[in-house]
């Protein structure tokens, strides 16, 4: 018998690109926790004054910004051919906000409050509004740039250096609060943030764009309106999409037990809030955990196995909520929650790749966005509705290992679906 040598063909510039967007990805993640929206900005908005309907608002204005405007500008960033240009520039402008904010902070914190409180609103809505602006390009030029049996462990790679980075961002967080406390230390750790951030495009400056694939060159809506009517059809046509969108809804529920199951873990072992460290520790290993597995598992068997390993771990932990009482137990809990949402987020990024048809990248990568977006925001409601209401969340923890049980069926059959 005689052996045949398949050809692989050599992607330009790989080990470059490869190590670009991998500290751009970890960088800007890191940047982003010196002023995370769940911790540090609303506690900056509450040492303004700011209302508590207002606080509100702030961990999820950068979201809204960055899905707004995608599916507007789809059908142009579909037509372009280089991309490189476009996505710096934008990059430049989503960093802009945060230095503004803080300035606008050190110099008129104290004097004028409510423009310094509009200023941390306006931020990372703004700064969303142009990273979703350019993801589209974004997106195209990391498909056109990395291969895909390397692009479960590039974006495995970044979460990796944004776990260490987290930590550091907590012992500055600490520190800066601790000398410069009040207004100007909120200020100093935007002004930190945006120095970071300037570090991660200065990593992005060093992609080099290859020549456009063929497959980009393909037939696209030219105009708004006709991107916009080509979305039934997408739906109807594309089972690969419908099952990812499937995918994306099935495992939104887990929004329901996970914001509160830390203070479950509190309740039930009676430890304190000392707890929470332990918990953290806990969540950092399984999360190094999952992106390794993400990393291996997706580069050799493409993304959706290990999307389907990471809702079965999550589908366990569900599960488990009801029969665990001790610390050792929700150490497990906690580092298994970790391992199967790292394992997703990486997953899923890879897969929105494998599915869509090169020349739709951006409209297909909005479009989930925009439609899984409704299922995440209620999950969140519900979970604070049934907290309102007094119901145990070891039974909303079953009900919702029902729809993340049915995502590993799901994410093994999406296989099937991968370009």
């Amino acid at each position: 018998m005689t052996s045949v040598a398949i050809a692989v063909p050599k992607v330009p510039h790989l080990r470059r690109n490869y190590i670009a967007f991998v500290l751009d990805g970890g960088l800007f993640a890191g940047g982003m926790a010196f002023i995370a929206a769940d911790t540090v900005l609303p506690a900056a908005m509450h040492e303004l004054g700011a209302s508590n309907q207002v606080i509100a608002f702030a961990p999820v204005l950068g979201m809204v910004g960055f899905l707004w405007p995608q599916l507007l500008v789809a059908h142009r960033i579909e037509g372009m051919r280089n991309l490189r240009g476009a996505v710096l520039l934008g990059g430049f402008a989503q960093r802009l906000p945060y230095l503004a904010a803080g300035l606008i902070l050190l110099w008129a914190g104290t004097s004028h409050p409510q423009a310094a409180t509009a200023a941390l609103l306006l931020a990372p809505f703004l700064s969303g509004t142009c990273g979703g602006l350019m993801l589209g390009a974004y997106m195209r030029l990391n498909r056109r740039m990395i291969p895909a049996e390397r692009r479960s462990s590039n974006f495995a790679m970044r979460a990796l250096i944004t776990t260490p980075m987290g930590l550091v961002a907590a012992w500055t967080i600490h520190h800066v609060l601790a000398a410069h406390p009040g207004v100007v230390g909120y200020a100093l750790l935007h002004l930190i943030a945006f120095v970071v951030l300037m570090l991660s495009l200065w990593a992005m400056s060093w992609l080099r764009e290859p020549p456009v694939e063929q497959a980009e060159t393909a037939t696209v809506p030219r105009t708004m309106r006709e991107n916009l009517a080509s979305l039934p059809s997408i739906l109807r046509q594309d089972a690969g999409f419908r099952a990812y969108l499937w995918l994306k809804l099935l495992l939104a529920p887990v929004g329901v037990v996970m914001p509160f199951l830390a203070l479950w873990a509190i309740e039930r072992t009676g430890s304190g809030v000392a707890l929470l460290g332990t918990l953290v520790g806990a969540q950092t290993a399984g999360t190094i955990a999952g992106n390794l597995a993400a990393a291996w598992l997706g580069d050799r068997r493409g993304p959706a196995v290990p999307l389907a390993l990471g809702a079965a771990s999550i589908a366990l932990v569900m599960l488990a909520v009801p029969f665990t009482s001790g610390v050792a137990g929700f150490v497990v809990l906690f580092a298994l929650l970790a391992f199967g949402t790292a394992t997703n987020q990486v997953s899923f990024h890879a897969l929105s790749m494998a599915i869509a048809p090169p020349a739709r990248l951006p409209t297909y990568v909005s479009l989930s966005a925009l439609l899984s977006l409704p299922a995440t925001l209620a999950a969140a409601w519900l979970g604070g509705l049934l907290r309102d209401l007094q119901v145990p969340l070891a039974m909303a923890a079953v009900v919702v290992a029902l729809p993340v049980g049915a995502a590993v069926v799901l994410g093994l059959r999406a296989a099937r679906y991968t370009r």
